[in-house]
């Protein structure tokens, strides 16, 4: 199993797109949450399973709902194996200049 290291933008992104969904019915924010934390499971448990970002390869992307997360793998050896997930941003974003 990976372990996960979330980047301060990403910290940033998440606390951002709840409060933004705080502002619509009571439990979006929590339907979110929950297929967030599913996907982030995902990426601890296979970080492979997702496809690569092709407008930036040194990134893996996660799709879900209207969202994208972007992560890379760090350390994959025997003893150490990390994902730094980098940004988790809206898909009608420009995401493409965002992650330049």
């Amino acid at each position: 199993m990976f372990k996960l290291k979330f980047t301060n933008i990403y910290e940033n992104d998440y606390y951002e797109i709840i409060k933004y969904l705080l502002q619509f019915y009571p439990d979006t924010p929590v339907k979110f949450k929950n297929k967030l934390k599913s996907v982030l499971s995902n990426i601890r448990t296979n970080p492979h399973m997702y496809k690569t970002c092709f407008f930036n390869p040194k990134f893996k992307q996660a799709n879900f709902l209207d969202y994208v997360v972007f992560y890379k793998i760090v350390k994959e050896t025997e003893t150490e194996k990390m994902v730094e997930v980098h940004r988790i941003l809206h898909g009608a974003r420009d995401i493409e200049n965002i992650l330049k």
